[in-house]
């Protein structure tokens, strides 16, 4: 027997409906902002470019940037230091990080500059017919 005050059916009910997942949120909020991008195109209304578009969107999108950027930085910082701490021995840091830096280093600066290698151009010469 049910020892709860709700009748059967509800407890059905809500076991039936499901949460939506992440997934299914993102893609609901993208289709959304197309429709929404679309609607503020099709109207194309001066006020609504002005203060909405490069206004409101704008300020909130500049504000998303730099969180990132404040973010992802010390991330960074903070991956590397533990990553050079938990390494331990200092000899096998010196080989960890003397590989890259000898392969930059030694690498002919000329060459990275020239992105169809050092063959010959792929591009086409001038005034040639």
């Amino acid at each position: 027997m049910s020892t709860s005050l709700e009748p059967r059916s509800t407890k059905v009910e809500k076991r039936a409906r499901r949460k939506l997942s992440l997934t299914a949120k993102v893609a609901i909020g993208m289709a959304a902002g197309l429709a929404l991008g679309c609607v503020f195109n099709v109207i194309g209304n001066q006020w609504i470019n002005d203060n909405v578009v490069d206004g409101f969107l704008d300020m909130v999108g500049t504000a998303f940037l730099n969180a990132l950027k404040m973010l992802v930085v010390p991330l960074v910082v903070f991956s590397l230091i533990t990553g050079v701490t938990g390494i331990g021995d200092i000899r096998i840091l010196g080989r960890v990080g003397g590989r890259p830096s000898r392969s930059t280093c030694s690498r002919p600066r000329w060459r990275s500059a020239r992105p169809w290698g050092s063959r010959g151009s792929s591009v086409p010469a001038t005034g040639s017919t």
